[in-house]
């Protein structure tokens, strides 16, 4: 248990040192032009996975940590795909990281173990290396938005995010019929805030920052220990993260 609450506190400690890890093949500065982003499904109830994941969560679920440039030669191991089951059993639903597949039992494991060796070990990573990638963050400040899917709502006339990646990379958006309407953030919870957000402004407001403390801390507070502080003192934090993204609530 102890263990368990090691890496969920993880997620809000922001390090200002580079985590060195060992690399045969250490990537080059073309790097910096490759994407890497940290994925989540909103619960978007007219989307085809948002649907699946509203069934775990009212508010998000882990989608998985894609990447497109191999981080070493790391020589595949025979036991990699047990070695990650193991660490991914107690800590999978921290972070609502459900597989949508019937044969899984309690939203485990066979999609998470399949996305590791696609997008882990493909590009030579160890077990231990692609998990911190899932529930170690580090420099979440600096985790932009690089990735969006959303879709028209007529009667909204919005565009209902359903679909976020945050990393670094070019942003990429998929399916908004224009960046000039307004977009909004689909939490199914009736005790929710809802989150409207220009898109002329989408990149630069909803970053992991945002993210983490108005969607995965609204649900999961326990994650979040600033939460228990009094109103007072969390008003005058610099980890207040309001940004400028318009509030109503429900």
């Amino acid at each position: 248990m102890m263990s368990r609450f090691y890496y969920a506190f993880s997620l809000i400690i922001v390090t200002l040192l580079v985590i060195q890890t060992t690399s045969a093949n250490p990537p080059s500065n073309s790097s910096l032009r490759a994407r890497q982003s940290l994925d989540f499904i909103l619960p978007d109830p007219l989307s085809s996975l948002g649907s699946k994941c509203g069934k775990f969560s009212q508010y998000f679920c882990l989608m998985g940590y894609w990447q497109d440039l191999k981080q070493s030669n790391r020589t595949p191991q025979v036991n990699d795909r047990e070695e990650f089951r193991r660490l991914l059993e107690p800590m999978y639903k921290t972070l609502n990281w459900f597989s949508f597949r019937d044969g899984d039992e309690d939203g485990c494991c066979s999609y998470q173990l399949d996305n590791y060796i696609s997008y882990g070990q493909r590009f030579g990573m160890s077990p231990e290396q692609y998990f911190n990638k899932l529930f170690k963050w580090e420099r979440i400040f600096q985790q932009k938005l690089v990735f969006a899917r959303a879709r028209w709502s007529k009667g909204l006339c919005m565009n209902v995010i359903n679909q976020v990646g945050f990393g670094h990379g070019e942003f990429r958006m998929i399916g908004a019929r224009s960046t000039k309407k307004m977009f909004i953030l689909p939490l199914v919870d009736p005790e929710a805030k809802i989150y409207v957000v220009p898109g002329d402004k989408l990149a630069e407001h909803l970053n992991l920052q945002f993210f983490l403390f108005k969607v995965i801390c609204a649900e999961k507070p326990h994650l979040c220990p600033w939460l228990l502080e009094d109103e007072s003192k969390r008003d005058k934090s610099p980890q207040n993260a309001d940004g400028d993204a318009n509030e109503s609530e429900t």
